[in-house]
């Protein structure tokens, strides 16, 4: 069974909503679990494991537990095979917000689970012009170069094992016409979130989008978007 454990946000909770679903349908055998404030940064990840706050909510196969923990906690409570870091999106394109917070988490996490491998976790850039214009960007295009181009430096930094590119498969979907974003014009919506689960899906796992058996029960999406998402990941994750 593959032990994955995301230190993030509420975009790690998209990330992860799907996840498992998607493994499940693949036949992967995983256990999968997003450590949860919401908006949460590098700088406040730092702060909670120097207070070892048990500041998070626990969030379990991509649902709430209802949990409250501190990452120490979880890192000791098991042996992890994937870990993942991420940026605040509001801070993903500013790569003066990283350090000095990075290097240190990163230490502390591979201190802890020396026999797991880390990785990043590239966030995306919004889709509400409003949001964008108050941090002096002009549209998704440049936030995502900005946030890219930091997110590829802090793999190098912490010599990360693996990258997963949330950030680029999000904004491809939004070049082919898909409508990947929440409402809010930030989070992702269902479509993003099924295309962010067959990423991770696809990195770790090492599964190919294109064949997934998994389908949204509910509010179903069109196979005909299903096939383009899966090809858009494929297509990404090849790169």
């Amino acid at each position: 069974m593959a032990k994955i454990l995301a230190i993030g946000n509420s975009f790690s909770q998209n990330a992860n909503h799907y996840f498992y679903d998607i493994a499940h349908a693949d036949g992967v055998s995983q256990k999968n679990v997003n450590l949860f404030i919401g908006g949460c940064p590098l700088s406040r990840h730092f702060r909670n494991i120097m207070a070892d706050a048990e500041a998070y909510d626990f969030q379990f196969d991509g649902r709430s537990t209802g949990l409250q923990v501190s990452i120490d906690k979880v890192l000791l409570s098991d042996n992890w095979d994937y870990i993942t870091l991420q940026q605040a999106s509001h801070e993903s394109f500013r790569w003066e917000c990283y350090e000095p917070y990075l290097e240190t988490v990163a230490e502390h996490v591979r201190a802890l689970c020396p026999g797991a491998k880390l990785g990043i976790h590239e966030t995306w850039a919004y889709s509400s012009i409003e949001r964008m214009n108050r941090f002096g960007l002009e549209n998704a295009e440049e936030m995502f170069g900005k946030l890219k181009e930091c997110y590829e430096k802090a793999a190098k930094v912490i010599d990360a094992d693996f990258f997963i590119p949330s950030g680029e498969v999000m904004i491809e979907g939004v070049r082919h016409g898909l409508d990947v974003h929440a409402a809010d014009g930030f989070h992702a919506g269902m479509l993003g979130e099924y295309m962010l689960g067959l990423a991770w899906n696809s990195v770790i796992n090492g599964k190919n989008a294109e064949g997934n058996t998994f389908r949204i029960e509910g509010d179903p999406i069109d196979e005909d978007i299903v096939l383009l998402a899966q090809e858009i990941v494929d297509e990404v994750i090849a790169r």
